[in-house]
């Protein structure tokens, strides 16, 4: 959207050219704004130029383009997406294990809350900022869990549940609220997040 010719001899984004694309790219800027952490807000391209430019030059170097890379696919609808299938994976593979552990169901439920766990620590490792509430890991997890304990727990109370209806249920839970979560457009845990409710 830049183009090759409007990049400074080292490769990197002057201001003009940025600017240029916002202009052109009503897109681009928008994508500039979720990758800036400033989705929702009416900034300027201008502000939102400030943000990205961390070192001030008045260019994005390399450095800081290989982090708006990094943050612009860690942010992308495609990433949530695969994650919000592995979660819904992990929902119902934890329960499933913590019944056939023979564990309390409370504990099985459980199980779908602590196995997201994995995916914090991929976060902090890749040096992500992670915050309790910013995304619902462990809210999809456990309620998608919880689901498929319940339904468990019914087929042994003579309420016959196919495994194939209790995957379906559980993993559409996790989805379910994920995807609501995705379309409104901030936490669903906001107020633990440090954002209204």
């Amino acid at each position: 959207m830049i183009g090759e010719k409007n990049l400074n001899k080292d490769g990197s984004i002057g201001r003009r050219a940025f600017l240029k694309a916002c202009a052109n790219y009503p897109e681009f800027l928008d994508t500039m704004r979720v990758v800036a952490h400033v989705n929702g807000q009416e900034l300027n391209p201008k502000q939102v130029f400030e943000i990205l430019d961390e070192d001030k030059s008045g260019s994005l170097d390399r450095k800081e383009l290989r982090k708006l890379t990094q943050k612009q696919f860690d942010l992308s609808r495609h990433t949530y997406m695969i994650d919000t299938f592995a979660l819904a994976s992990f929902a119902v593979a934890a329960a499933h294990g913590g019944i056939n552990a023979g564990v309390h169901p409370l504990v099985a439920c459980t199980a779908g809350v602590t196995i997201c766990f994995g995916g914090i620590f991929r976060d902090v490792l890749c040096g992500k900022p992670i915050a309790i509430g910013a995304q619902s890991y462990a809210f999809a997890t456990g309620a998608g869990a919880t689901v498929y304990v319940a339904l468990r727990e019914l087929c042994v109370r003579g309420l016959y549940t196919s495994l194939f209806a209790r995957i379906v249920l559980a993993s559409s839970t996790t989805i379910g609220l994920r995807y609501w979560e995705h379309k409104r457009d901030r936490p669903l845990l906001a107020p633990m997040h440090g954002r209204d409710s």
